[in-house]
């Protein structure tokens, strides 16, 4: 259902735009006139900036849309209420969940209304937006605002994925690069060491290649089931950003550039890719293949899997930061991998970095400035650093300061081995699809996936979505979907051979 309705509000887009062609608080209040001058600015930081010009917008509501739930404590108890206490402009949360997220403020945009001043969305739905009119260009507030060491602040992976087509749409503000979790007790434990030089004549480690996770979540199944299984992750839902991360590590191309943007979705790496799935989930629980992500992460923290791959907020909640006696965070089970977690990038090599969130500033708002200094401010390195640290939070690290803190450094004994890998994950991680369509495209990789856990032959299942591929393409026009193929490969993440370490851009 989720796809469903992003896919019909993209195409509502699309139809539209062919017809029209508790961290400690370090902010300082800044200079109270609200006509400062660039010469006033002087040393000032970008939330300071903010702060300053916002206030003259003191007295107005900007209508703010966010992912209910966990994600929305955020600006509804912390960052919110201090930018009010700061500029005296109001924050009204507008909840929604992930579907309505996205298809919520097209509606309105279609409609000719005018409910939001700022929308989260997907980089990867950016460009339907885009060409929807749904969000305005920044470029002209960054260039009079925002401190420019605040840009390059930004880790390589994120600093473009805010623009499209040589235009700024957003600001960035959230680092989702998937990484694997681990028991360290099980990897170090001798016994299961030997065994495992008995039975395959090699040393037991971390999974190094997706065959060797198969294998080795195998082996620690076979040796500690039913009471620890070597792997599991979610299978129920959005199995294209785990099939995109595996498909382009093993050498898969989505698109025949060369042949008019023909699917290249069921080929011989493709295939593979699904056959390697299937063995991860046949060395699963039970039932691995109907996971969802609650399911894969709940089992971790239980002590009942070896490995899983998830977002950043697991690495917090294995470490039992923030959780105990937290309200907000009681639907977790208590960690019984407090002390034994650790912390990898994916087999393959790259990881996805799946979602995340840009914040933009809606055309329909009528109050575009104020709109931008909030996403400024809110997304600056000192404020930004906060909120990433919040023991609900949902944001992950994604600037290069976060990554340095000594203060998120010290959260919990592993925290500054924790910051390394999701920097490291980011040198090498694959960014989602930034292109038209991209939800339709990710829809059928997804129904392909959930049709082979069925027990589809993978070739069949593949082909079922290559040809939808080429119908959306087709839809989309050969041309126009090649001009924004070949835009998307200039960005880092794109392919293996455009990684921010690959191009000479990580520290």
């Amino acid at each position: 259902m989720v796809r469903v309705l992003v896919v019909i509000a993209v195409l509502a887009l699309v139809a539209t735009a062919c017809s029209e062609t508790n961290a400690e608080d370090t902010t300082t209040t800044a200079a109270t006139s609200s006509d400062t001058t660039t010469a006033d600015r002087s040393g000032m930081t970008s939330a300071e900036i903010a702060v300053a010009e916002a206030q003259q917008y003191s007295g107005i509501t900007l209508d703010v849309t966010w992912e209910g739930g966990l994600q929305a404590i955020d600006p509804l108890t912390f960052s919110g209420p201090k930018w009010e206490a700061l500029t005296g402009i109001k924050i009204n949360v507008i909840e929604l969940d992930h579907a309505t997220l996205f298809s919520t403020p097209v509606a309105d945009h279609l409609a000719g209304g005018s409910s939001f001043d700022v929308i989260s969305l997907f980089p990867s739905i950016m460009p339907d937006f885009v060409s929807g009119g749904v969000i305005d260009p920044i470029d002209d507030f960054v260039a009079k605002y925002m401190v420019q060491a605040d840009l390059d602040d930004y880790h390589p992976l994120y600093s473009g994925l805010s623009e499209y087509q040589g235009k700024r749409y957003g600001l960035f503000d959230d680092g989702d690069v998937l990484i694997l979790y681990y028991r360290k007790d099980i990897f170090e434990n001798p016994d299961l060491q030997a065994a495992f030089q008995d039975e395959k004549g090699k040393i037991l480690e971390v999974p190094k290649t997706w065959d060797d996770l198969s294998e080795v979540a195998q082996f620690i199944s076979d040796q500690m089931g039913p009471d620890v299984y070597g792997w599991a992750t979610w299978r129920n839902a959005d199995n294209d950003m785990l099939f995109l991360q595996q498909f382009r590590a093993n050498g898969g191309i989505p698109f025949d550039i060369d042949n008019n943007m023909r699917a290249m979705i069921n080929s011989p790496a493709a295939i593979l890719t699904a056959e390697q799935m299937l063995a991860q989930n046949a060395a699963g629980p039970p039932g691995a293949e109907s996971f969802g992500t609650f399911d894969a992460f709940g089992s971790f923290l239980e002590g009942k899997l070896a490995m899983t791959t998830f977002w950043a907020p697991l690495g917090r909640w294995a470490a039992a930061y923030g959780t105990e006696g937290n309200e907000n965070l009681s639907f977790l089970p208590k960690s019984q991998v407090r002390d034994v977690t650790g912390y990898a990038v994916m087999p393959g090599g790259h990881g996805e970095h799946a979602g995340a969130f840009n914040l933009a500033v809606s055309a329909d708002s009528d109050a575009k400035e104020a709109a931008y200094l909030f996403i400024q401010w809110l997304t600056s390195p000192e404020i930004s650093l906060q909120r990433v640290q919040l023991d609900t939070a949902l944001r992950d690290p994604y600037r290069l300061s976060h990554y340095d803190s000594k203060e998120y450094a010290s959260l919990w004994p592993d925290a500054a081995e924790y910051l390394k890998v999701l920097e490291d994950a980011a040198n090498v991680a694959l960014i989602d699809l930034v292109i038209p369509g991209a939800s339709e495209y990710n829809a059928a990789i997804d129904q392909a996936m959930t049709a082979i856990w069925a027990g589809t032959d993978p070739q069949s299942a593949l082909d079922a979505a290559a040809a939808e591929w080429d119908r959306i393409t087709d839809e989309i026009g050969v041309d126009a979907a090649s001009k924004s193929w070949l835009a998307y490969l200039d960005l880092p993440g794109s392919s293996v051979e455009t990684t921010v370490e690959s191009l000479g851009l990580s520290r």
